[in-house]
């Protein structure tokens, strides 16, 4: 075999592991990687779909985006843009995508700067995707203008440094989710405003829940808490994803106790294993991940935009934890639409903020390469 062919095989197939470190939901991690030639297949694993939490899919294919970020930022860390064909045939819904070295990546510093060449790809994706003329950013503007809390804001006044390649992809392996209350100190406005921007490269809308809306936030989270409790079907699916032996699922270890929180977390009916720590939560701020569409190609671009602010805001010091709830139970998936001002999608929940005094959260288990490449 040519040397630089099986280099290009070797680094889509390191990208491909890397990948096995996303966020998925309750750590199912529906997906499978096939290898050929030079470039991967990305696959849907429907043998790992929750079809009582998810019925149609949705967080599936969310969880499939995040895979496929993943696996694009470790690439870019090499140095290579990465060629994806996202949702290539429409006979095999199930190929999520087409996945490639791609050309070499100018060198991007943590400043921005870069050695020379053609632009980042990406950054003209952010300009178009924040620009006036595209389609809802008006109306989602006007419906969901932050709260600016000024001075006391942590860092308020502090433009963050640019993120380089590099350091997005360190974020990897620190990444986890941490269900524990916060610190006191609200994550600061520039990093916020970051978090937008990265969102928005992928076409999706990240909408920070204004303070004011934080009570009618609370209370659709509790309301899916209570429907999920009194339906067999999503007890059935937390059940069947708890506490299992198979480098997946949702660990005691990883289930936070009991604490004085604004937005309740999910039941997951098991013991906790992880104390709940010094943090208060009163500095934690609540997001959306919206979409202008409601169809397959929007999910799977929520989960990597979820990927990409998630291992951004790591790399940024702070931490987070999904909220699926409000998007798993279609009534409060659709009430949450009057909160955005009727426009988009919401496509997922998280909260965000400054981790407290402890220690990281352990890691999540992770199924062993072999199970999941092919």
């Amino acid at each position: 075999m040519n040397r630089n062919l099986r280099a290009e095989i070797d680094l889509v197939a390191e990208a491909s592991v890397a990948a096995l470190r996303a966020p998925s939901i309750l750590n199912s991690q529906p997906w499978r990687w096939r290898l050929a030639g030079d470039h991967a297949e990305l696959w849907a694993d429907r043998s790992r779909q929750l079809t009582g939490l998810d019925p149609d899919g949705r967080l599936l294919l969310l969880s499939c985006g995040a895979a496929l970020h993943h696996a694009v930022a470790a690439l870019h860390a090499a140095g290579f843009e990465a060629d994806v064909d996202r949702l290539p045939d429409a006979d095999r819904p199930d190929l999520v995508a087409r996945f490639g070295r791609g050309g070499e990546r100018p060198a991007r510093d943590g400043r921005g700067a870069t050695g020379g060449g053609a632009a980042r790809p990406g950054d003209t994706e952010v300009a178009a995707a924040t620009g006036p003329d595209r389609v809802g950013d008006a109306q989602v503007a006007a419906a969901t203008a932050p709260d600016r809390p000024g001075d006391a804001e942590v860092g308020a006044a502090v433009e963050p440094g640019r993120l380089s390649d590099a350091d997005v992809a360190a974020a990897i392996e620190r990444r986890h989710t941490d269900r524990r209350p916060f610190g006191d100190e609200r994550p600061a406005e520039a990093v916020l405003d970051e978090l937008r921007a990265v969102a928005g490269r992928h076409g999706v809308h990240l909408q920070v829940v204004r303070e004011d809306q934080v009570t009618a936030f609370a209370g659709a989270v509790a309301h899916a808490a209570e429907v999920e409790r009194d339906d067999p079907r999503f007890r059935a699916d937390l059940r069947a994803w708890t506490n299992r032996a198979h480098g997946d699922g949702v660990t005691t270890e990883s289930v936070v106790a009991t604490a004085r929180r604004t937005v309740a977390p999910r039941d997951f009916a098991i013991k906790a294993g992880l104390a709940a720590g010094g943090g208060s939560d009163r500095g934690t701020v609540y997001a959306l991940f919206v979409t202008d569409g409601d169809e397959p190609r929007d999910w799977l671009a929520a989960g990597e935009a979820l990927s990409d602010v998630w291992l951004t805001l790591t790399a940024r010091g702070l931490a987070a934890s999904p909220i699926s709830e409000v998007v798993e139970v279609a009534g409060v998936r659709n009430a949450l639409r009057s909160l955005l001002g009727g426009v988009g999608n919401p496509a997922v929940g998280m909260r965000i903020g400054v981790p407290g005094p402890d220690d990281a959260p352990p890691a999540t288990p992770r199924r062993m390469p072999s199970a999941v490449l092919s």
